[in-house]
């Protein structure tokens, strides 16, 4: 596969949003512009993930964002694995995890 052009640029256009932690229940929260039929062939996507969590003790909130770009062009079906990774890698937010908000942009 080609690696990322460095000329592509996130579309402000064609997104879509979900709540990792909520995904299996809600489903998107937000698909916007065409990006459900551009999603559909391999892209390269922009990635920024906010994450809130409770201190351990429940006294109070985290909050935590950082952005990633894919390095291949992939589907929207292969994103979520890659968004899985990401987050785990950064930080063990699964027994605290309040929100996990995910918006993926569309390179063109």
């Amino acid at each position: 596969m080609k690696t990322r052009d460095a000329a592509l640029k996130p579309s402000k256009k064609h997104y879509l949003q979900y709540d990792a932690a909520t995904f299996e229940h809600e489903g998107f929260k937000t698909l916007n512009g065409r990006v459900s039929q551009l999603a559909l062939e391999p892209r390269f996507w922009s990635i920024s993930v906010n994450v809130r969590t409770e201190n351990y003790d429940g006294t109070g909130e985290v909050k935590d964002h950082f952005n990633f770009k894919t390095s291949e062009r992939c589907k929207l079906s292969d994103l979520r694995d890659q968004v899985k990774k990401e987050v785990l890698d950064k930080d063990d937010y699964l027994p605290v995890c309040t929100q996990c908000l995910v918006t993926a942009r569309v390179m063109m």
